[in-house]
């Protein structure tokens, strides 16, 4: 933002309506010159009831762009960054008005988008992560999203547009911990970070319907459901009667059947699955027994 001319002129004195005000330094100033508004104030005068503000790309070429009642400040909005603006403010009572105050000129700059809030996950699955902000900026060009895996460095993994306050990241893996950050951008630069959030991606969901067949004295045929879509494979484990669990073998990928050969005839076994990939294993499935010829 930038002020290129601001003075106070000679004491100016205007009838209006048998009533004398005295404009003793009616200035129109900046408080702000953001993206697109400007902000300006000035020294009320005694008798006025109102207040009309003025402004122009030329000097002294103005068009009346709002009344201001009685208010002693007002904020211009819809400007365009980098042109130059010119200000000024009339006093009024009834239908009569005061010469113009002095002339404030600004040049509008850009600015920064404010940061986002509020960064929250609404839900984690082995291999996603759904996230929500707030937006808090009214000029941004978008959003960028970056991302850590535990403590390690922050990278951009994606960027949203304007006023888009949610974004899924998927393609994760189970059993990590993601964290994230926001922050807005536009032409002008990028907002300060919005808070962080740590998610927690589920291991693979653990294989059910567990079932167990016999096929020999000597043969039992196992077949369950697979719940998920991330894991590496499946381990089955077994043990004899009410023995110790010890895992007997593992299947791969999308596997739901596995048989067990070289028991003993007449011996009950009992036999649960659990899926699991790189970073960790589901709950069990349930336990099923079977007793071989």
């Amino acid at each position: 933002m930038s002020i290129d001319r601001l003075h106070l002129g000679p004491r100016l004195r205007v009838r209006l309506n048998s009533l004398f005000i005295a404009l003793i330094g009616l200035l129109a100033f900046t408080e702000s010159a953001l993206a697109g508004d400007v902000r300006l104030a000035w020294n009320g005068v005694s008798g006025a009831t109102g207040y009309l503000l003025y402004s122009g790309t030329a000097s002294r070429g103005y068009t009346q762009t709002l009344d201001a009642k009685t208010n002693t400040s007002a904020t211009v909005s819809g400007l365009t960054d980098g042109t130059k603006y010119y200000f000024a403010v009339r006093a009024y009572k009834g239908s009569v008005t005061s010469d113009y105050s002095q002339e404030v000129s600004v040049t509008v700059g850009s600015a920064a988008p404010a940061a986002p809030s509020k960064l929250a996950s609404t839900g984690a699955s082995a291999s996603r992560i759904n996230l929500v902000w707030n937006d808090n900026s009214s000029h941004e060009s978008g959003f960028r999203i970056e991302r850590r895996i535990g403590t390690g460095a922050w990278s951009q993994i994606a960027s949203v547009g304007a006023n888009v306050t949610t974004f899924a990241n998927t393609g994760l893996s189970s059993s990590t911990n993601y964290e994230y950050r926001v922050r807005a951008y536009n032409a002008s630069g990028t907002s300060a970070y919005s808070n962080t959030v740590t998610v927690r991606t589920a291991a693979p969901a653990a294989p059910s319907t567990l079932g167990a067949s016999v096929a020999s004295t000597s043969r039992i045929n196992l077949a369950w459901r697979d719940n998920s879509n991330n894991e590496t494979g499946f381990r089955i484990e077994r043990r004899i009667g009410t023995g110790a669990w010890s895992q007997i073998a593992t299947v791969g990928p999308n596997a739901t059947s596995f048989a067990s050969t070289g028991l003993m005839s007449q011996t009950t076994y009992g036999y649960r699955v659990r899926a699991y990939n790189g970073i960790g294993t589901s709950a069990y499935s349930n336990v099923v027994s079977a007793t071989t010829r």
